[in-house]
């Protein structure tokens, strides 16, 4: 299993011999299994080269967008996607034969939590397929990272100015929520 930069799989190898080693109700936790290791590793990795693992952008980066929210909601999900606590639930392409999501993924912007695959499906399907679905449902997850917006004004400001900018700026959506 490849991890981006986000830390979200990029790609993932499903070997055709895992069929024979585990029932379809057992993947989803191996993938999980998986990912895990794959994930300590690539923050391993980082470590030895010296560099951050840091996963949450600073909040200088993130002023701008949080700026541009009209409504308190919008601040706190927006603030929430950045920091990779909220969670989504995304269902991949593939289709039970109820009509439901064969493969479903709950995750943040910044962490996979959960791998559901139906039974059925999988062993009705190609490990290439699962592997495809479960990558479709994590392009879905990253298209729903909140961009960091440049502002060439906020950079020249201190620490204590944009803190304040902040402040005051949740105080305004507060008092237009009432």
């Amino acid at each position: 299993m490849n991890l981006g930069d986000d830390r979200l799989p990029t790609s993932v190898t499903l070997h055709k011999q895992l069929a024979r080693v585990a029932e379809p109700s057992e993947y989803g936790k191996l993938i999980i299994d998986a990912y895990n290791h794959s994930l300590y590793a690539k923050d391993l990795e980082k470590a030895e080269n010296g560099q951050s693992i840091r996963t949450m952008p600073k909040l200088r980066e993130i002023t701008a967008a949080l700026l541009q929210t009209r409504r308190y909601t919008d601040y706190i999900e927006l603030y929430n996607d950045f920091l990779g606590s909220r969670e989504h639930t995304v269902g991949g392409p593939g289709q039970t034969r109820w009509g439901e999501p064969s493969v479903v993924i709950r995750a943040s912007t910044a962490r996979l939590f959960d791998v559901r695959i139906d039974p059925e499906w999988a062993s009705r399907n190609s490990m290439l397929t699962i592997a495809d679905d479960i990558i479709a449902c994590c392009n879905t997850i990253r298209a729903r990272q909140p961009t960091i917006v440049h502002d060439q004004y906020l950079s020249q400001e201190t620490d204590d100015e944009v803190i304040s900018r902040l402040i005051k700026h949740c105080q305004q959506l507060l008092r237009n929520e009432i």
